[in-house]
């Protein structure tokens, strides 16, 4: 059985913080370093937390465009998993991000 690539966001882990009821579906992150539970998927930060775009459409252009790096690597999956103390990076605007315990975000 394949898992998809969304889950609905009134299902996903309660440590996330997101608005259950803003949408249906929720981005599905890659498996990476990190438990599923612990980590978000960059379309996820980059829209929702940081919203330094409006859409999952637009994160995928920046990501395309070799703009997010994820410690320090560049990363072009806008699925990719980031989880404790990660820090992310927008080459574009020069802002850094690490991912706190409650998988919130500091910039730093």
């Amino acid at each position: 059985m394949v898992k998809e690539h969304h889950i609905k966001r009134i299902a996903a882990p309660r440590n996330w913080q997101i608005l259950r009821k803003e949408n249906k579906f929720i981005t599905r992150q890659n498996t990476g370093g990190h438990k599923e539970s612990m980590s978000l998927a960059l379309n996820t930060i980059i829209r929702d937390l940081i919203k330094a775009a409006n859409n999952t459409k637009e994160v995928k252009h920046i990501a395309k465009n070799k703009n997010i790096k994820v410690n320090g690597k560049i990363t072009t999956d806008n699925r990719c998993s980031a989880g404790l103390f990660d820090v992310i990076s927008l080459t574009a605007t020069g802002k850094h991000y690490r991912i706190t315990l409650n998988l919130s975000l500091i910039h730093i």
